[in-house]
């Protein structure tokens, strides 16, 4: 790379630590160290990162984010880059930044912990229509939870006052249709393992509808405040909770519209066979009665190159783009 060349490239650096991954790579807020508007870059973004020698699963993510753009309701990906810190060689994913936090977060916001019907089902359209996208892409996401849906404030302005943008993120876990997993429950820690299906815990394999089942799990969390398992049931799989998944129903709100609690039930069914797909799904009333009309500007293309080099107590990443 020429002086000319570099010259033309913005400087992106690491703040600190936001999140980590499936498989415990770190997320850190990154803000470019030159003027973005002249690079047409966002003004800050996340950079996902893991040590080189276990960055493996990272650099699978990396390919199906790839993969899986052109939708405005999946995290978009920039970039990826090998860079020097500490002495050891790390792999970087450049990301959208989520200045809205999770959807877990939101609903920690909110009183009771819940929200409308109304804006539940808003959200849960935006939800579904990302699992349609990576189905039909031919991926499983196997890790649908609060905590991996971000929050993009004023992203769209929507008749019923909502204006939070969702978008899936962490595809750490993902798999191909059919792909024999490597996954198993002691690898979802914390509340993660609440929204597995039981088809998951009981053969160990995932299905596409076992997505739509941890859908079901948060759109009844967003409507009643709780999660479905109770708190002594979700405490851990030594307490039962797998056990719980595979032979109990989930708990399912009651003070729900018919509509809703239909839509529900279909996520909810535990014979995987039985459930519907995430086509069937979108035709549902629940949600086409708030469906997203507008038609937000996606870019298909990266926005901006960054490059960079290691300076002492700073991490600069020279972004490579995906073609």
């Amino acid at each position: 790379m020429d002086n000319q060349e570099s010259e033309k490239m913005l400087h992106w650096k690491k703040h600190y630590v936001v999140g980590t991954g499936f498989y415990g790579s770190s997320v850190y807020f990154a803000s470019p160290m030159g003027d973005p508007s002249y690079f047409s870059s966002p003004p800050f973004a996340a950079v996902k990162s893991s040590e080189f020698q276990y960055s493996s699963p990272l650099r699978k993510e990396g390919k199906i984010l790839q993969e899986l753009r052109g939708c405005p309701y999946i995290l978009h990906c920039f970039g990826e880059d090998e860079s020097l810190e500490n002495g050891k060689s790390t792999y970087n994913l450049l990301l959208e930044f989520a200045q809205g936090g999770t959807l877990r977060d939101l609903l920690n916001s909110k009183v009771g912990k819940k929200i409308s019907e109304e804006e539940a089902a808003y959200y849960t359209y935006q939800i579904l229509m990302a699992i349609f996208h990576i189905h039909s892409k031919g991926y499983i996401h196997c890790d649908i939870n609060p905590q991996n849906i971000l929050v993009f404030p004023n992203a769209v302005i929507h008749a019923n006052g909502v204006n939070n943008r969702l978008k899936l993120a962490d595809f750490g876990s993902a798999q191909r249709k059919g792909e024999k997993t490597c996954l198993k429950s002691s690898m979802y820690l914390g509340e993660s393992l609440c929204y597995v299906s039981p088809e998951f815990i009981e053969k160990g394999n995932f299905q596409p509808v076992s997505d739509i089942w941890s859908l079901g799990c948060i759109l009844c969390e967003m409507i009643s405040g709780t999660m479905v398992w109770s708190e002594a049931e979700a405490k851990g799989k030594e307490d039962g909770l797998e056990l719980h998944i595979v032979c109990k129903h989930p708990k399912i709100p009651k003070d729900v519209s018919a509509i809703a609690m239909d839509f529900i039930k279909k996520c909810l069914e535990k014979k995987h066979e039985r459930r519907c797909t995430a086509e069937d799904l979108i035709k549902h009333p629940f949600v086409q009665n708030f469906l997203d009309a507008s038609t937000d500007w996606i870019s298909k293309r990266d926005m901006f190159t960054a490059h960079s080099r290691d300076t002492l107590g700073s991490h600069f990443i020279p972004f490579k783009l995906f073609p």
